[in-house]
């Protein structure tokens, strides 16, 4: 999870939620750079007593759930209702996988943004290693030809 606050008050808030000794001086954002790892180190252990979904559960109860965001997995990501609504789940075609989700791109834009699929195995390989490494037809065959890399066929 991510928790984070942009001014006092909502410092105030993440403090309040999760109850720090109050005898810390954390009251401006001075305070608190000067005391970051021990502050870091006391946010860490208390978010720690608790599982993410729990600390959410609170934070939103509480309409705080501005100073904190939980961080998800690739499945957890693409089946997020914010995730769905604003249309980021993008399905195309793999030449082998065939149908295949892909994350969209987060910044919404007028212009129509392209998805390719996945590279195959070693579809890239003889490109990079050609134009990236100088490497020449005829190393990259004995490559090949010894297994060191692979080349996909043209899909």
């Amino acid at each position: 999870m991510f928790v984070g606050t942009g001014n006092d008050v909502q410092f105030e808030a993440l403090r309040d939620e999760l109850n720090l000794d109050a005898d810390g001086d954390w009251a401006t954002n001075e305070s608190r750079v000067k005391d970051r790892e021990s502050l870091i180190g006391l946010i860490s252990d208390t978010l720690a007593t608790r599982s993410r979904d729990e600390w959410e559960a609170q934070f939103d109860a509480k309409g705080v759930s501005f100073i904190f965001t939980p961080i998800r997995n690739v499945k957890e990501a693409f089946k997020c209702e914010q995730v769905k609504d604003r249309n980021f789940v993008k399905k195309i075609f793999h030449p082998i996988a065939g149908e295949v989700l892909l994350p969209g791109h987060p910044i919404e834009t007028e212009e129509e943004i392209h998805y390719d699929p996945p590279p195959l195995l070693g579809q890239h390989t003889a490109e990079v290693l050609r134009d990236e490494l100088n490497i020449n037809a005829s190393t990259l065959s004995q490559l090949v030809e010894s297994k060191v890399i692979q080349i996909a066929e043209e899909a």
